[in-house]
């Protein structure tokens, strides 16, 4: 079919397609003839209810600012402007990205509530100081942005980047809230 703007738009928003799709489309002169076929569907787009839900829980828990968005497209190698379309724009992830990035975000949890729990008891130990603070260095994390209290998120940064030689035992309970508050914030269906 020859090249329609209004036309390639409203094809480009039913199938989720990348914007960058319409500039390829307009510079070709046509729209390939796939999107015009009578019943086409792209065979990996996640459908139904359970994945609509699960792709709401993903926009929610990224808007809390907690998980660094490029981080995690890095990760699993999700081209950056693809997870801004998914997580901005309304686009409607494969349901392998939404997959990949539902097990990402639990494995983050997951390792949220281990250290939770080796930091709960009445003397922390050096492996949950050591597992604090490899979950804290994470490229996914937002450290700072993880605490509450400013000044605290400032000091566990700065004792994650070694500026700060030794654990700040006395946020031990901004620690556990911080990282509760995680857990309740990353959960999904």
């Amino acid at each position: 079919m020859i090249f329609e703007e209004e036309k390639a738009a409203e094809i480009i928003k039913k199938y989720g397609l990348n914007e960058t799709t319409l500039k390829v489309w307009k510079s070709r002169g046509k729209i390939p003839e796939r999107y015009l076929k009578e019943g086409f569907e792209l065979k990996d787009k996640a459908q139904g209810e359970r994945d609509d839900q699960v792709f709401r829980d993903i926009k929610r828990i990224f808007d809390y600012g907690k998980i660094n968005v490029m981080s995690v497209s890095r990760l699993l190698e999700i081209k950056e402007s693809r997870m801004r379309d998914i997580l901005y724009n309304d686009i409607m992830p494969t349901k392998d990205e939404l997959l990949a990035i539902k097990k990402a975000i639990k494995m983050l949890r997951i390792e949220a509530i281990e250290i939770m729990s080796l930091m709960n008891r009445l003397r922390v130990s050096e492996e949950a100081i050591k597992k604090l603070k490899g979950f804290l260095s994470r490229q996914e994390i937002k450290c700072i942005l993880l605490f509450e209290n400013r000044k605290t998120g400032k000091t566990m940064l700065d004792w994650q980047n070694g500026r700060r030689k030794s654990y700040p035992a006395e946020y031990k309970n901004e620690v556990l809230q911080a990282l509760g508050v995680f857990i309740t914030e990353t959960t999904m269906m």
